[in-house]
């Protein structure tokens, strides 16, 4: 560590010129694209992440997942490098316990959260990310138990086409293409990638093809927005799923979305009707030169529908939404199962003392075929001292109903459960923030009271793995946020998560649940080094409760011009030994280039 702060402070002392590219946001420019109520970051009152289109470009990542992992909060489990195969989590909770959405629809799976990561988006493509913390049901749903994260794509406003190649360790590469073509009212985005590599260690080759189509088309006053994605994985997965003695594993992954939205304004009021269709296959093979030991094959389609809807009145915002949600899943190891969810949603945002004080009581009302009805009802409270500084809090229920795979599936050296309950939680979360121009900061302390948790567990080694609803969980934790544009020449942010867990649990070994990471500290800082020259690097130290503590580097230097771009970039530039999950050990140092050209 001492190495790593010593580098960072070399860096942060240098007299360079730097372009105004920041890791930090205009926020008070942002609106979170909330399902109804669209409110600006600042006016939050919530603790909300975003990573905006200028941190995207130049931070020395190569996925979503590796970017995700400098969030405070976010801990993203690879198996493998360049997220082919990843889970993530938020403050403490289970890979089923997050949301993931592209442009506002669910990307979660009836069969398990093992693929909420199945991301049909490139990072070109995306403008910013949103990560909104603690209880998010009564807006997104149950999946968004300890949060949910939005993914906003670009619109393609200008014209361009980017031709770009990638090539590092391990034969290792990339190509792909994205362009963006505006045409009258409508602007078109278009691109294609092919990642491929040998792997870093026996079976752990794989190719990730991903396609994706947007068109953002002006109709009068009201918006059109389309979507179709794809995402194909194929990879030896050398450990992932079982003991690391179990080295023939091979997995096949393809899942797409193809989804309408349509933005009608009529002053006050503003209606947003949307139909999505998501389907995942995947096909895992325990041994990959002869599937027929022991194959699993699943198909799952998920059909679903909102309405949703804002009205600005006397007392403030009020937002209103109805929810429609058909899963159907077939499986050789899970069966035939399909579910019909229909939710409905309001909240009414009051505005008071002149705009300083916003209260926002809510509640969402779901109801499930195979699990009949709740309510999530919440409040967020938040109070603006001045134009800079903002003292909040919220507290909120959420549930889980659980996954086919949590229900139903069966192998060796698993056993699933029919018989599970929803787990349930009641999340509360104080805090306050600093924001300006220059300045970003929020402090944030919070507590998730978990009850009937779902876990996978036994009492012996020599048992099968048995999901349980296992007790109670409670998980408490303070969290800074930081950003800063110290000058024109250099931006910088820090962050840090301290998680605590109290349980009640009725397991001797858990598999899941009870696994927290303890301390996360995250650094970072962009600098330019000339308007045409940029630097990043990324520090992330990593103590688990249950693995080796940990301390990774990442770091990119480039030349961005206007239609060449080149740059350098290495990940774990100090060839740290580690490991995100008990499983599978990650790569060493890993180098490579990356070349593009850009046609305006």
């Amino acid at each position: 560590m001492k190495t790593i702060f010593t580098f960072l402070t070399l860096i942060g002392c240098m007299s360079i010129q730097a372009q105004d590219d920041s890791l930090s946001v205009d926020v008070d420019e942002i609106l979170i694209q909330d399902k109804r109520l669209e409110i600006g970051y600042a006016e939050s009152s919530r603790t909300i992440n975003i990573i905006d289109r200028k941190a995207i470009e130049t931070a020395p990542v190569q996925s979503v997942a590796e970017l995700l992992q400098y969030v405070a909060g976010v801990d993203i489990r690879r198996r493998g490098i360049h997220g082919i195969q990843a889970d993530i989590s938020l403050r403490g909770g289970t890979f089923d316990q997050v949301l993931v959405m592209v442009n506002g629809v669910n990307m979660s799976d009836p069969q398990t959260g093992h693929h909420t990561m199945n991301l049909p988006v490139d990072l070109e493509q995306i403008e910013r990310i949103e990560v909104l913390k603690g209880p998010a049901a009564r807006r997104y749903g149950q999946n968004a138990f300890a949060g949910a994260i939005n993914i906003v794509t670009k619109k393609g406003r200008e014209q361009s086409i980017n031709l770009s190649t990638q090539y590092s360790k391990h034969a290792s590469g990339r190509i792909a293409a994205n362009a963006t073509l505006p045409a009258g009212n409508a602007n078109h985005s278009i691109g294609f990638s092919k990642t491929f590599s040998e792997g870093y260690r026996f079976n752990t080759d794989y190719t990730l093809d991903n396609f994706f189509y947007q068109s953002d088309i002006a109709i009068g006053d009201n918006n059109l927005l389309l979507n179709a994605a794809y995402t194909g994985r194929t990879f030896g997965a050398n450990g992932f799923y079982a003991s690391p003695d179990f080295t023939e594993q091979y997995e096949e992954i393809g899942t797409s979305i193809v989804s309408a939205q349509y933005r009608i304004n009529k002053g006050n009021l503003k209606i947003t009707p949307s139909v999505f269709w998501r389907r995942n296959q995947d096909e895992y093979h325990f041994i990959r030169s002869n599937p027929s030991i022991f194959r699993n094959f699943h198909i799952g389609n998920t059909y679903g529908g909102e309405i949703n809807g804002s009205y600005i009145n006397a007392l403030g915002v009020l937002g209103v939404g109805v929810d429609f949600r058909y899963d159907d899943l077939a499986s050789n190891n899970l069966g035939e199962r399909t579910r019909t969810t229909l939710g409905f949603n309001m909240e009414q945002r009051f505005s008071l003392l002149e705009g300083k004080l916003d209260v926002t009581p809510g509640f969402a009302a779901y109801r499930y075929t195979d699990f009949g009805a709740k309510i999530f009802p919440g409040l967020d409270l938040g109070y603006a001292i001045n134009g800079e500084f903002k003292v909040y809090g919220n507290v909120g229920s959420t549930w889980r109903v659980p996954t086919y795979t949590d229900l139903f599936y069966e192998d060796r050296a698993n056993l699933g459960n029919p018989d599970l309950e929803p787990e349930t939680a009641l999340t509360t979360e104080v805090g306050v923030k600093y924001n300006n121009r220059k300045v970003d900061i929020q402090i944030s302390g919070f507590r998730r009271n978990s009850t009937n948790l779902i876990d996978w567990s036994k009492e012996n080694e020599d048992d099968k793995w048995f999901p349980n609803n296992i007790g109670e969980v409670v998980v408490t934790g303070v969290e800074l946020n930081s950003n800063f544009k110290i000058n024109e020449r250099v931006s910088l942010t820090a962050n840090y998560t301290r998680l605590d867990g109290e349980n009640n649990v009725d397991a001797s070994i858990s598999r899941y649940a009870l696994d927290l990471i303890s301390n996360h500290v995250t650094a970072g800082a962009q600098i330019g080094l000339s308007d045409l020259f940029r630097s990043s690097i990324y520090v992330r130290y990593v103590d688990r409760l249950n693995l080796d503590n940990y301390n990774v580097v990442d770091a990119r230097v480039g030349y961005y011009g206007k239609q060449m771009q080149v740059s350098l970039f290495a990940s774990n530039l100090f060839d740290a030994s580690f490991t995100e999950t008990n499983l599978v050990p990650m790569p060493g140092r890993w180098m490579g280039i990356t070349v593009g050209y850009t046609y305006r």
